[in-house]
């Protein structure tokens, strides 16, 4: 049979695991938010890259 102090270090050990899974949790979803933010951000830079490159070749303005 568990004393009290075991019983309640069983319960210390669960939470800060089940801590440890819910923050692994978030850095991954934080970490493939920004990835998917960066790659947003690529792709605008390259449109917008390629409209001033056209815009400079023909001399006509950006819109």
């Amino acid at each position: 049979m568990q004393t009290w102090r075991q019983a309640w270090r069983s319960q210390v050990v669960v939470s800060a695991n089940r801590a440890r899974s819910h923050g692994e949790t978030w850095i991954l979803t934080l970490a493939r938010s920004s990835c998917a933010a960066t790659e947003e951000n690529r792709a605008q830079d390259s449109e917008d890259n390629l409209l001033q490159k056209v815009s400079e070749r023909t001399g006509l303005p950006l819109l």
